[in-house]
């Protein structure tokens, strides 16, 4: 099921941030995540993986990665269409990826976008499946 975004030594420094990136997170990485979050990804439930959505970005002129979580939940207001992604089936076979996913929100105003300071070790063992084009929009969270 794809491949880890680790083995990729050289991938957060050549990365020219043009595209988004999607990936699966297991349970173990996103409790991580969930903790940060404040209790809003679903980590509670034993096995759950999720989707989400990674990017390089700039934070206070310095060089960071941003990450979103996704939900088929049609209760958030920001919807992502996967159709814009490549390489899901090849690459995350076995994860039924809905084609129009939302970004969670941990309240109804407040997207779940983390600024990512350490990304080489916060997104060790999350499986990379596929590249994203004209996400541009997530770019304002």
């Amino acid at each position: 099921m794809g491949r880890k975004v680790t083995p990729y030594k050289l991938f957060f420094k050549l990365n020219s941030g043009d595209y988004k990136h999607l990936a699966i997170v297991p349970n173990r990485i996103l409790r991580k995540f969930d903790e940060i979050a404040g209790g809003c990804l679903g980590s509670h439930i034993s096995r759950k993986i999720r989707p989400c959505i990674f990017w390089k970005s700039k934070e206070n002129s310095k060089e960071c990665y941003k990450i979103v979580f996704l939900t088929t939940s049609r209760f958030t207001p920001i919807a992502v269409d996967l159709n814009n992604c490549v390489s899901l089936e090849k690459n995350c076979p076995y994860f039924k990826f809905s084609p129009k996913s939302y970004v969670i929100f941990s309240s109804p105003e407040n997207p779940v976008c983390l600024i990512l300071k350490s990304p080489e070790e916060q997104l060790e063992g999350v499986i990379h499946c596929g590249v994203c084009r004209d996400l541009e929009f997530l770019d304002k969270l």
